[in-house]
């Protein structure tokens, strides 16, 4: 019989989780176990994610690039499930029809042990999320191995002799993958090792080449270096000569004609110095004459300078004199328009004040009547409010009086029924406990047959849980291990603690 998905009696994972103790959804059917575990899918891939968990998963993702991940991640969760759910339905029906052909004899037997091939062939045909993966992930089921099974019934009969109990087929099921599970952890391991010394002897491979190319590159290079310093030691040496040459040059192009001067030098000494002296003569004839030149002209230019300033110092003050005299008449003209605007500003502010005050009394004559006319009109007004206040007051005096009478006729219809209900209902109550306390009496009966009942089949679940962890015990002591056996182990005894503690349940 499946258990229900709140029945909190196992938790088995088949290694399937990070962190199989905290985890609050496990499969905890046998048979959806094994159709995950065949086609190779972890029963947490199975679990829908919500938008805020993908979110989380990668924070620098957009909005849009979140929704297609969450589109993408739940269609390959149904594609998953739905292949989970036809895989399992599939095992319960071969399931059930090797139970009806259990007396069969062997034939009955094997189609137990091997139920359904030709759609076991057909369901691994099927597409499967990370095919590349799923020979080292898959788990082999019960019927797969015959020697898992074997240990397992022996173990069973040696437990219910000892127990005088019949083991569930259940419990059988559980040690038979636990077991198997001991087994693939096995292969798994020496897997491991063997892929370990290869990856050892990859990376030791890897270094001895590397070792051998480092060495031929040394001595590939040692040669062309040799060659690159004999270029470099011909290339400075022409370039130190092309810089002789070029100083050499450089010297006879700046002086060109000592050569010469020096082979003339001998012949004629004499007629040379006698025109050298007759040069300097000359010269120094011309410079007196632009001297006394320069400074006569120097002395016209500042007697020039002189006039022309007497001239321009004697125009300014005429034109000095010429400006306070504008100025002055000026002065005088604004002094006398300023009067005349004073004189006519004046006799314009007293119209203005004269317009102002007859302004005033008319505006005052006018208040003084409009707050006459309002006088009579507040007036008017008060006399309507207090002849509609005392018609308010009549006709509300009258509506109280007439609620005050139809309250004191609800008030006693009110009253009467009150009575007669409270009458009625004492004598129902009274009727109600007299039945109560024959139910009561009843109930009684019936729950202390149901107690002894209770303690009967617990104390019987009790012999049936202890030799289910003998068996389960025997089991882990063969496999000396603790992955799914002492998460079942777990999971039995905080059932049985629960089941004890509160029997009700």
């Amino acid at each position: 019989m499946e258990p229900s998905p709140s029945s909190p009696t196992l938790h088995l994972d088949l290694s399937n989780f990070e962190e199989e103790r905290g985890s609050r959804y496990v499969l905890t059917s046998p048979r959806s176990l094994e159709a995950c575990a065949r086609l190779g899918i972890r029963p947490v891939d199975l679990l829908p994610r919500t938008r805020e968990e993908l979110q989380a998963e990668y924070p620098g993702a957009s909005m849009k690039v979140v929704d297609e991940l969450y589109r993408a991640s739940e269609k390959d969760r149904r594609s998953r499930l739905t292949l989970c759910k036809d895989l399992r339905r599939e095992l319960i029906e071969s399931e059930g029809r090797a139970r009806i052909h259990k007396d069969g004899g062997q034939g009955g037997l094997f189609r137990l042990q091997h139920p359904n091939t030709e759609r076991w062939h057909h369901t691994e045909s099927r597409p499967r999320v990370g095919s590349q993966q799923t020979s080292l992930r898959r788990t082999l089921s019960l019927g797969d191995l015959s020697s898992p099974e074997v240990q397992v019934k022996k173990v069973a009969k040696k437990v219910e002799g000892e127990a005088k109990v019949i083991v569930s087929e259940r419990d059988k099921k559980i040690a038979a993958l636990m077991l198997l599970k001991h087994q693939e952890e096995e292969r798994d391991r020496r897997r491991k090792l063997v892929a370990e010394q290869a990856w050892q002897d990859v990376k030791h491979q890897e270094r001895t080449f590397k070792e051998l190319l480092r060495h031929y590159e040394t001595l590939d290079r040692g040669p062309t270096t040799h060659l690159g310093d004999l270029h470099l030691d011909t290339v400075l040496e022409v370039a130190g000569m092309r810089g002789k040459n070029l100083t050499a040059k450089e010297k006879t192009r700046l002086h060109p004609g000592s050569t010469r001067v020096g082979r003339m030098a001998g012949d004629n000494k004499v007629p040379h110095q006698e025109k050298l002296i007759q040069a300097i003569k000359t010269k120094l004839v011309r410079e007196v004459q632009n001297k006394k030149s320069i400074q006569m002209k120097n002395q016209y230019e500042t007697l020039r300078h002189s006039q022309r300033k007497g001239v321009v110092d004697s125009q300014a003050k005429a034109e000095e004199l010429l400006k306070k005299m504008t100025i002055k008449e000026k002065e005088e003209k604004a002094q006398e328009l300023h009067k005349l605007v004073c004189n006519e500003r004046s006799q314009g502010l007293k119209e203005k004040a004269a317009r102002e005050e007859e302004q005033i009394h008319m505006a005052k004559t006018r208040a003084e009547k409009q707050q006459r006319e309002q006088m009579k009109h507040k007036k008017m007004l008060a006399q309507h409010s207090n002849q509609k206040i005392r018609q308010a007051t009549d006709s509300q005096e009258k509506n109280i009086q007439s609620r005050v009478e139809r309250t004191r006729e609800q008030n006693l219809v009110k009253q009467r029924n009150h009575n007669f209900l409270k009458q009625k209902l004492e004598e129902e109550e009274e009727n109600h406990r007299k039945v109560v306390e024959k139910i009561i009496v009843l109930k009684n009966r019936k729950s202390d047959i149901l107690i002894k009942d209770r303690e009967a089949t617990v104390e019987e679940g009790k012999k049936i849980a202890r030799a289910s962890f003998q068996m389960r015990d025997k089991i882990r002591q063969k496999t000396k291990g603790r992955t799914f056996d002492q998460m079942v182990l777990d999971a039995q005894i905080n059932f049985q603690n629960i089941g004890v503690a509160d029997p009700c349940l």
